[in-house]
């Protein structure tokens, strides 16, 4: 069984290229697996864990069948606010609600429940970005700018069944 009530919260998408494409993303896998977001659970909130926290309260208080099961978060900051607003109205994670962060940030595996997250190769990047300025000849650049960064998934205990869900 999968979750189907599904809530986004993200950074601003308007001026920011990175949370666009993650939202993006989301979206196109959650619309391929059949699942939509309602309007009033795909929240906006800045790089804040207190903003995020308040922002997933107002969702959590609901607290009733039509609530959402899982929270995808745009990064791992936002999904620590979610799990401190959880836990302030002594929600559980992951046996009520789901969350799921991005980035792998420092923290996430020692806040608790330890974060589900998806891990970002930031050494991998910053390398890239050294080799695009050491061989700053186009054809060497336009090559860099072909490749593919693999992440990888890092399920922790944050996230699980929706079997338990409201």
């Amino acid at each position: 069984m999968s979750h189907q009530k599904i809530a986004l919260i993200f950074p601003d998408t308007e001026f920011n290229d990175r949370a666009r494409d993650r939202k993006v993303g989301v979206l196109q896998a959650l619309q391929a697996a059949g699942i939509t977001v309602p309007d009033v659970w795909d929240r906006t909130c800045p790089y804040d864990t207190n903003e995020a926290k308040a922002v997933a309260l107002s969702l959590l208080q609901r607290n009733d069948t039509d609530s959402p099961t899982a929270y995808i978060c745009g990064n791992d900051v936002i999904a620590h606010g979610v799990i401190y607003a959880a836990a302030k109205l002594n929600i559980k994670v992951p046996e009520t609600i789901s969350v799921v962060g991005i980035g792998d940030f420092k923290g996430s595996s020692a806040i608790e429940p330890p974060l589900t997250t998806v891990r970002l190769p930031a050494r991998r990047i910053g390398q890239l970005a050294a080799d695009a300025l050491i061989n700053n000849t186009r054809h060497d650049v336009a090559r860099l700018a072909d490749q593919v960064i693999p992440t990888q998934l890092i399920i922790r205990e944050s996230s699980g069944s929706p079997t338990h869900c409201f």
